[in-house]
């Protein structure tokens, strides 16, 4: 997983984390999740944290309470994205519910877009996010923002 995410060779979807910290810090207990601070800075890796709903811009999302966020190191700023959760549709919740949405973007980007890298799709997934439909948005907390398919199926083809 590792060599891939570092060498562009796949795109490695990891979910954020439910202990309401940066990503790569300790929890209050003092676990680390490993996997996690190997993948900071890996070419095609993406870190999602949840919302506690899909965004808009007439009604904005927050952060889910439980959701780890982006923190200070601007290498996970520029690999963290966030989705919408509505664990009162599914009783389910969590990144590990938000994480899942964020590899369908990618094959569906990687379908459409066959000759693209795993390392471009994953850019064209972190360039098209939303920071307009969070409420509060702050880097240091959201990262590149919601992820948006919309968006990232736009262009007519990817480089």
């Amino acid at each position: 997983i590792l060599r891939y995410a570092h060498d562009g060779a796949a795109v490695v979807v990891k979910a954020a984390g439910n202990d309401a910290v940066a990503v790569g810090a300790a929890t209050g207990l003092g676990d680390q999740d490993y996997l996690a601070s190997a993948l900071i800075g890996a070419r095609s890796a993406i870190f999602v944290g949840a919302l506690d709903r899909h965004g808009t811009v007439e009604e904005k999302a927050t952060i889910a309470s439980y959701s780890n966020i982006a923190g200070s190191d601007a290498r996970v700023q520029d690999q963290f994205l966030l989705v919408g959760v509505r664990s009162d549709l599914t009783g389910l919740y969590g990144t590990s519910f938000a994480a899942p949405t964020v590899s369908g973007y990618a094959a569906v980007l990687g379908s459409k877009f066959p000759t693209a890298t795993p390392t471009a799709i994953a850019s064209r997934l972190l360039e098209t996010a939303r920071t307009d439909t969070i409420n509060g948005y702050d880097r240091a907390v959201h990262g590149r923002g919601e992820a948006s398919i919309g968006r990232a199926l736009a262009p007519a083809s990817i480089r």
